[in-house]
């Protein structure tokens, strides 16, 4: 009995003494990175004796192994990576072993003859504690006997707003058909940066198609309409291949080619009508799936009541029509624009007397003048779901100060929008009045009135809060049509003006909030009252748009500005 308590004892003790060890070689294992110290800010550097060699001539397929001095790891490898010429994403893959990574061709890779390929590692590459990235990372190698060492550079920007285009790829050819840009990958390319400038290197001298392109797939070729693309107009000359001689190391050594910057847009897709609604009596929508500038209607079968006209209001790529329609027949919608639109919209009939028990007219404050603060030298805009056919003065009043004194404002409904009834009046500086709108005080087109009252307060701001703007324009072509946007620091436009036919243009805006603006004139060469983008086939660029920053505009303040198209 004694000699089996002392071999459980025993027992008990190499079960200790084996969690003991066990634990504590778990806790040796799990090694916890030093707290304190400078932060490791040094990318990985790469070991030149170690890694193959750069600037290989007569380059056969092989791996291409790079070692660094510390560990790493590889990061958004198909993003980060760029091979110009291209070579095909399944033709090869990266892999990291041990310090190095390498750069494996597989057996389905073909590289083009006598040609330099540089493979630009980006920020594919970064070490494993702070993820700093290896710096100015390239390998080249030619498939000949020479590496070329020409150079090439731009910038893209985009052709509206002339801000630059990070990752757009800038291609040349040496193909100088104009199909190649939709039929063959590039034979060099370059990446734009966050300043939409690039760089390619490696180039041998000759001539090039170039082409400019922000895919949204995956290859190198123009195929989808969706996708930015800008060229220059002519081809670009690398070179003088009578005068480059290859120095000691076999390189090719030339001044570098700087093109003109490069305006990227998407060209215009068929205008076409994207969605109809239709459902309620009396009002069609249809929504555009770009601008559609300036369209034909016609009402094919369509009898109006008291032969009113429909009426229209457009906004951006919709177009709101309404109408009143006497009889229950179906009739057409004609929808035309040039060449570029054709389009017939059969309407189905609703029931109209169900609509007029069931709506009424109400305002709509997304279009109306906000409450607070009334800028003096502008009207109130009241805005309601409908256009307005009548008001009565009876109903409305205008109240001023806190006496509320009944003044006589003038009323009117808006030529440009006729869903605004305008309130003019002589408003005194800081002074408040009410606007009260009784049921009965509108009535839209079907007869239809409101039915709620309305009570809207303002208070008018003095004029000395307000600046004025004048822009005096010269330098333009008499023979051309211009299209100008006055807009704020939000994009807002705050006027929209058009000049045809003269050589000078005064534009003066009045009481103006302070803040910042900046002016946009579009040459509108084709005279079609919008901006066009740019066409590949035709060799036509966007429509050439100026634009300024204007002084910063203060309270009771004058800007006054003088910009020469001519001189750009």
């Amino acid at each position: 009995m004694q000699i089996n308590k002392i071999q459980l004892l025993k027992k008990g003790i190499r079960i200790f003494l084996l969690v003991f060890m066990t634990a504590n070689l778990w806790y040796c294992a799990n090694v916890v990175a030093p707290k304190g110290g400078p932060k490791d800010e040094t990318p990985p550097r790469l070991l030149l004796d170690k890694s193959s060699p750069n600037m290989q001539t007569n380059f056969t397929i092989q791996d291409i192994k790079l070692e660094f001095d510390e560990w790493v790891e590889l990061n958004d490898v198909f993003n980060q990576i760029v091979i110009s010429p291209p070579v095909d994403r399944k033709d090869y893959e990266v892999k990291i072993k041990g310090r190095s990574i390498v750069f494996h061709f597989k057996e389905t890779a073909i590289l083009r003859e006598n040609a330099t390929y540089t493979i630009n590692f980006g920020e594919a590459v970064r070490d494993i504690t702070e993820r700093n990235p290896a710096e100015n990372l390239r390998y080249v190698f030619s498939t000949g006997s020479v590496i070329d060492s020409l150079t090439v550079s731009g910038q893209v920007l985009d052709a509206r707003t002339k801000e630059p285009v990070k990752d757009a790829f800038f291609m040349l050819y040496e193909n100088l058909a104009d199909s190649v840009v939709r039929t063959e990958n590039p034979f060099y390319f370059g990446k734009t940066n966050e300043a939409g400038s690039f760089l390619i290197q490696n180039v041998r001298a000759g001539t090039f198609k170039g082409f400019a392109i922000k895919r949204v797939d995956q290859n190198y070729k123009y195929d989808n309409p969706a996708e930015l693309i800008g060229f220059p107009d002519d081809f670009i000359v690398v070179g003088d291949t009578t005068n480059i001689v290859p120095d000691s190391t076999g390189k090719r050594t030339m001044p570098p080619v700087k093109i003109p910057a490069i305006l990227l847009f998407q060209e215009r897709l068929p205008l076409y009508i994207s969605k109809v609604d239709s459902m309620k009596y009396g009002y069609l929508n249809l929504t555009f799936n770009a601008p559609p500038g300036n369209i034909t209607l016609e009402y094919s079968g369509l009898n109006t009541l008291n032969d009113s006209p429909p009426q229209t209001n457009y906004e951006v790529d919709s177009l709101h029509i309404w109408y009143d329609q006497s009889g229950d027949n179906t009739w057409q919608l004609l929808v035309r624009k040039d060449s570029l639109l054709n389009d017939t919209i059969p309407i189905k009939a609703r029931d109209r007397s169900n609509f007029l028990n069931s709506e009424t007219l109400k305002y709509i404050p997304g279009i109306s003048t906000k409450p607070g603060k009334l800028n003096p030298s502008f009207p109130i805009e009241a805005g309601f779901s409908r256009p307005l056919s009548a008001f009565d003065t009876a109903f409305i009043r205008l109240l001023a100060d806190t006496a509320l004194q009944v003044i006589q404002p003038i009323l009117i409904i808006d030529s440009t929008d006729r869903r605004k009834l305008l309130i003019s009046f002589p408003w005194k500086a800081s002074l408040s009045y009410s606007l009260n709108i009784f049921p009965g005080g509108v009535e839209d087109m079907f007869g239809l009135k409101n039915k709620d009252t309305l009570q809207i307060k303002y208070v008018t701001d003095l004029k000395k809060s307000y600046g004025n703007i004048k822009i005096n324009m010269e330098g333009l072509q008499d023979s051309l049509s211009y299209l100008g946007e006055l807009l704020d620091k939000n994009e807002k436009v705050i006027q929209a003006f058009s000049v045809t036919g003269k050589e000078n243009f005064v534009l003066s805006v009045n009481a103006l909030p302070p803040g910042d603006y900046h002016i946009k004139i579009v040459t509108d060469l084709n005279k079609n009252g919008i901006w066009d983008t740019g066409s590949y086939d035709d060799k036509r660029q966007p429509e050439p748009i100026y634009e300024k920053v204007l002084e910063k505009l203060r309270a009771n303040w004058d800007v006054e500005t003088s910009i020469n198209l001519e001189e750009g």
